[in-house]
Order: C-alpha cells, then structure tokens, then sequence
C-alpha cells in the first residue's frame, strides 16, 4: 500500500533537491519527492511529501515452469525484464532493476529448483522476493550421431588390410549423458540396407574382399533415460584397385 509522509514548514535553505528557485516559487523534479511551496515571502517553506510505493513481482503465466532435462536454460533476465515474471508499482518511478538468483539452476537433474527474483524501483523501494519454480521432467531429448562420411570406398585386394575402422567415423552426444560414442551400436548387412546380416566387423571385411560387393554399417546409440537417436549408415564399396 502506497503511504505518504509530510514534513510541514521547511526552510528553503534545508532543501537541497530543486532546480530553480524564481520569485519566490521553488521548481523542481525528483522521483517520488513533490515539493509544494507556501507561506510565500522573505522566509518561504515547501511541503514535501513523499509516496512510497513498493513495486510487487508476480510471476507470468504461472510460479510453476516445467522443461524437459537436458533443455538449454532460458534466458532469466533481458535488460530488467523477464519472461516469467511481472513488474507493477503504483507511484511516479520510472526505471526498475531487476535481479535474479540463478544459482540453483539445474537443467539436467529431474526435480525442481527456484529462481528467486526481486525487483528496485527508481526511487530505491525494493520488492519483496518472489520464487519462481523450474520444474525438470524426465528427458526426452534423442542423442545425435555424427558421420564423418556416409560413404568409403575400399580396394577389394587390399581389404583384408583394413583396420575396419568404422568407429573412427562416427561421435554420438547426448545433452544429458555427454560423449556417447561408446556405446554406439554397429550392424552389418550385405549390399542392401535390408540385405543379410553379417555377424560383425571380421565378416564384413571379407564379403568385401569381393570386387562391387557393398556393406552397410548402421549406426544406433540409445541413451540412459532409453531415448534413440536417428540411425545414421554408412556405405562401403569393394572397388578395383585404382
């Protein structure tokens, strides 16, 4: 609630918030302060009043604001406003600062944390804080692979050379579980995506020691909250020597 205090008969000499003092009548501009001058003469006094309102937070759209785990954190504050929270102040002041503390913020971790915001208007009249909670649900967010190529052509009569180094093409991130390339999971199949499956990696270099025989490797990685990402395969080719 907005209050006004009064101080009676001041002496112009005590007021040191004005911009011109002429014939008597005293102009001047300070936030939230209103002089008003009386007993005009030789000794003339002001009135001020003083309206002290206190600017109140409410949040936007609800206190209660839900992500996925592994979503990059929102912005908190633009200049000194916010998307989750709403600034209102009855009395003169233009201007506001606006703080936020984020150091609760956890993106990853499913639960909840607060950020606490509060608010100062012009005239150094501050909020009371207000709690604005951030709910992490489970994540639902896919890992990603990365190829370095879809694909590699191999000599056929130097195959059996190969190192079968279909690992060192592919990375795989999670926003959550970090570095995954690990535990992508390669198969194997003959000339088609949808071709007969070879065991693994020794079986593939050998169907390659063909001339014109193709082996697709695909590539899978799930991450720990179960979520798979899009396959990704790479083809390669058995081709005479060049």
């Amino acid at each position: 609630m907005a209050e006004r205090y009064f101080a009676h008969s001041v002496k112009l000499g005590s007021v040191t918030a004005y911009t011109e003092y002429l014939k008597d009548t005293l102009l001047l501009v300070q936030t939230d302060l209103v002089y008003t001058p009386f007993g005009l003469g030789k000794n003339p006094h002001v009135m001020i009043s003083y309206l002290n309102d206190v600017p109140t937070l409410t949040p936007t759209g609800g206190a209660t604001v839900s992500y996925s785990a592994g979503t990059t954190a929102p912005t908190f504050i633009t200049g000194n406003t916010s998307d989750f929270v709403t600034i209102a102040d009855g009395d003169s002041s233009t201007g506001y600062v606006l703080t936020a503390d984020v150091s609760a913020v956890d993106m990853i971790t499913e639960g909840t944390f607060n950020v606490i915001y509060q608010v100062a208007d012009a005239a150094g009249n501050t909020s009371d804080t207000l709690a604005v909670t951030f709910t992490i649900t489970a994540d639902v967010t896919v890992p990603v692979i990365t190829l370095t190529a879809t694909t590699l052509d191999i000599e056929a009569s130097n195959v059996a050379t190969w190192d079968g180094g279909v690992a060192n093409m592919v990375s795989a991130t999670d926003v959550v579980d970090g570095d995954v390339s690990g535990d992508v999971v390669y198969t194997y199949n003959e000339n088609t995506s949808g071709g007969s499956v070879l065991a693994d990696i020794a079986a593939a270099i050998v169907f390659l020691g063909t001339e014109a025989n193709a082996v697709y490797v695909t590539y899978n990685v799930d991450d720990t909250a179960g979520n798979s990402a899009v396959e990704k395969t790479l083809t390669i080719t058995a081709i005479a020597d060049v």
